[in-house]
């Protein structure tokens, strides 16, 4: 299929962009500019503790500053740079599923002429790990995620945000923010072979200690994008 572009949008693209570098140049150079941030991020766990042979979900709140917008994760417009999220644990005993985006808005801004998908204020993405027997000692799991901010009148150069959280293992885990996983956490299905067997259907239930984030074990809808 032919690809269309539209010349006027792609270069007020490239206007923004080459203004951003000459700032960036001025103040410091690539290297300043990357530690230029427009949103926060927190890796949000559902339990207490982790334990041994089970999988859960595990949330990444963003939180886009207000006057800020970022790309989704499929740009309308191919030369935009879409947010793209990386998930690791310190550990090899802790396999990282797939990541589920949460659906974009579709916006009109001054320098584009067509609704472009994009993300602010705050919202949701979604991952799920499990566990593996023989796991000993407290993991560190990593969230980075690369984005590109924009106002209304121009976007900048990518920027990258980093979290970790620690997950303790254990067997007496509690619940935290059951609401939260309710909402945004059952498009999550699982990614790679450690996860064989431990899900019906596309998201549930978990192999897990308690389900209250997944509607207590209830079969939820389809997968993510």
């Amino acid at each position: 299929m032919e690809m269309r572009y539209n010349l006027p949008f792609m270069v007020k693209i490239a206007k923004s962009f080459f203004l951003t570098l000459l700032i960036a140049a001025v103040y410091g150079g690539p290297a300043t500019a990357r530690e230029v941030q427009y949103a926060d991020m927190r890796p949000v766990l559902p339990t207490t503790e982790f334990a041994p042979g089970k999988s859960y979900p595990i949330l990444l709140e963003v939180n886009v500053w207000e006057g800020y917008h970022i790309n989704s994760d499929k740009p309308i417009q191919p030369n935009l740079i879409p947010t793209v999220a990386t998930f690791t644990a310190s550990d090899d005993h802790v396999a990282v599923g797939r990541t589920v985006y949460p659906e974009p808005e579709l916006k009109l801004f001054k320098f584009s002429p067509e609704k472009l998908a994009v993300y602010d204020g705050r919202v949701y993405l979604a991952t799920s790990i499990t566990l593996n027997e023989g796991i000993s000692g407290d993991v560190t799991f990593t969230a980075k995620l690369d984005y590109q901010a924009c106002t209304d009148e121009a976007c900048f150069l990518p920027s990258r945000l980093e979290a970790a959280a620690t997950l303790k293992i254990g067997t007496g885990g509690v619940d935290l923010e059951p609401g939260l996983f309710a909402k945004h956490a059952r498009d999550v299905t699982p990614g790679g072979s450690g996860f064989d067997g431990l899900f019906e259907g596309s998201i549930g239930p978990m192999e897990i200690g308690s389900a209250a984030w997944w509607g207590r074990g209830e079969s939820g809808g389809g997968g993510g994008s």
